[in-house]
């Protein structure tokens, strides 16, 4: 197993939990995000979570690398810890990335949720008028049925991250139907959105993949 030695800061823990081992044992395993002035990174701490604290600086000797899914590092039996000194300039703490992925935390400062009407044949934007039953799409030349024309969800979501950095997100109408689940006015989806003081959401390209509420 390939094992590499990073000095870094402990920016963040996201949860411990007890994990099930071989021979009806357990260990506490507990995930921190650590960065350098270059990077920041999972880190998987098995044993006592006392070990290392967020806001520190240490030295990991021994760390393993695993890249299944991403690039993760992890504790070993080997793996030594050393309390170094303050490293001042680290990377944004609410951006974690992995493989294209940016883990993004902060508050949702502005939502706005719109219908469009969309072309059945070439999913580009057509004009509805409400009193015909059918229209001609200005860019396929298609004439539909008003009935055919496809309705699609686009929701933009500004969100001022906890070093007040403003950024602005697009959510995909299945994770906004997931968050807001039992909510079915467009209005009340986009009071709800703002009432969440913090969420955590993993974000490819400007677009919403995941969201979740910050406990």
């Amino acid at each position: 197993m390939f094992q590499i030695t990073v000095t870094a800061k402990v920016v963040k823990k996201i949860e411990t939990v007890q994990q099930e081992l071989s021979f009806n044992r357990t260990m506490k395993r507990t995930t921190f995000i650590i960065a350098d002035a270059t990077a920041a990174i999972q880190l998987t701490l098995w044993g006592p979570e006392e070990q290392i604290l967020v806001d520190n600086c240490y030295k990991f000797e021994n760390l393993s690398i695993k890249t299944f899914d991403c690039t993760k590092l992890s504790t070993t039996p080997y793996t030594k810890i050393i309390k170094c000194k303050e490293i001042e300039d680290v990377v944004d703490e609410t951006l974690i990335l992995c493989k294209g992925i940016a883990v993004v935390t902060g508050t949702i400062s502005g939502a706005t949720i719109e219908i469009q009407n969309k072309c059945f044949f070439c999913k580009n934007a057509v004009t509805i008028n409400e009193d015909i039953t059918s229209l001609k799409c200005n860019t396929c030349n298609k004439r539909q049925l008003v009935t055919t024309v496809l309705k699609e969800i686009k929701t933009e979501i500004t969100v001022t991250t906890s070093n007040n950095n403003i950024e602005t997100y697009n959510v995909p109408r299945d994770i906004l139907d997931i968050f807001t689940l039992g909510i079915s006015n467009y209005e009340d989806k986009e009071l709800f959105l703002l009432q969440h003081n913090r969420i955590e959401m993993e974000v490819i390209n400007k677009t919403v993949h995941k969201m979740k509420e910050c406990l």
